[in-house]
């Protein structure tokens, strides 16, 4: 999947609602809950319609990206989004029947299945969820202004913005939002993250479409490849010997001291593109998971120019170069280390990334 077209459209907003209102002047005749509760009734009340956007990246100052979203949702559930690019060539389709998901590539003449439909929403969040995320997110990052009301498309929106505070990192950047008075659905985003400005513009938009039967199934050419996503990686327990072989090298890990013991030692072989095991190392302290981590051999195009995304932190990590990244409650530590790639999610509340990071000099080689 590339990054960023996955768009986070609707609801972005509620959110912002929330802070706006919460700090508004007395002419609001609701209260901040009242707003977040209204909001996510009618947000949640939006899910069939169809609606077509303009989508553009800039990166320092030139377009790197541009290409036309546009998405059916039906009632029950069903969904389908088509990826159009800028010279009118299809990028990508991917329709939700509501018991499976395929995507198709006709470039690439390649499509791909996921049949476990309770694994949809990790891709496609819901409004409600969006809000909520949004909410944990820049509640206290972002400072949030009222720019007034201004007509979008025949409808009426709230205009706001939303700013990162000076000495505050996040990775949503600045908000700018043009949000729809009737429904709560952002009509409008334009965004600033590090040297990335992308702007999400809804052309047309319809709340009570009559969508055929037809638009939430998909006929593919006789000469694409399918591929289930379910096949493409194998899951097996075993132990740090076991997981040594897998990876192809010694790797470093948390020696069990000081309270702190594995409880489980997991082997994920990956075929297809990415071709690769990796391991997963689950700690436990106090009979409380404490924290995990993932290792894998560095892919060979990475190294000290890996990218850094908007939002991490840079950081020292055994004297290697590596990334701190926080959102919410998902903390996350990565670095390489002599041809291995080292992920550790900070799970206990109460392990700090300063704690994690005095614990890494304590890593040793397994025997």
């Amino acid at each position: 999947m590339k990054h960023g077209r996955q768009i986070g459209k609707s609801l972005i907003l509620a959110i912002i609602i929330f802070m706006l209102f919460g700090c508004s002047n007395e002419s609001s005749q609701f209260s901040p809950e009242e707003v977040i509760h209204n909001a996510l009734q009618e947000v949640e009340s939006v899910e069939s319609f169809y609606g077509e956007s303009k989508v553009i990246y800039q990166e320092k100052g030139r377009t790197a990206d541009a290409f036309v979203f546009k998405e059916w949702r039906s009632k029950d559930g069903k969904s389908r989004i088509e990826i159009v690019n800028e010279d009118g060539s299809m990028d990508s389709i991917s329709v939700f029947d509501g018991s499976s998901t395929m995507t198709y590539q006709p470039k690439e003449k390649t499509a791909f299945i996921l049949d476990d439909a309770n694994l949809y929403p990790l891709n496609q969040p819901t409004p409600k969820e969006e809000v909520q995320l949004l909410l944990n997110t820049i509640r206290d990052t972002h400072t949030v202004s009222f720019k007034g009301e201004e007509e979008m498309i025949g409808r009426m929106t709230y205009h706001i913005t939303a700013n990162v505070k000076q000495n505050t990192k996040s990775i949503y950047g600045n908000q700018e939002l043009w949000i729809d008075k009737e429904n709560w659905m952002v009509l409008k985003t334009k965004s600033t993250t590090g040297d990335v400005d992308s702007e999400v513009t809804y052309t047309s938009v319809d709340f009570d479409p009559n969508i055929p039967p037809d638009v939430f199934t998909l006929d593919l050419p006789d000469d694409v490849q399918i591929q289930n996503l379910d096949d493409l990686s194998e899951i097996s327990e075993g132990s740090l010997e076991d997981a040594v072989n897998k990876v192809g090298s010694d790797f470093l890990y948390f020696p069990e001291k000081d309270g702190l013991s594995i409880s489980k030692v997991e082997i994920e072989e990956f075929k297809g593109e990415i071709s690769r095991n990796e391991v997963n190392i689950d700690y436990e302290k106090d009979d409380r998971l404490y924290l995990e981590m993932t290792v894998f051999e560095a892919p060979e195009e990475t190294g000290e120019d890996s990218q850094i995304f908007p939002g991490d932190e840079e950081i020292n990590v055994r004297g290697n170069k590596g990334t701190y990244a926080e959102l919410s409650d998902f903390r996350l530590l990565n670095w390489q280390e002599d041809g291995i790639t080292y992920s550790v999610q900070l799970i206990d509340p109460n392990l700090t990334i300063e704690k994690l990071i005095e614990l890494t000099e304590k890593m040793v080689k397994v025997d």
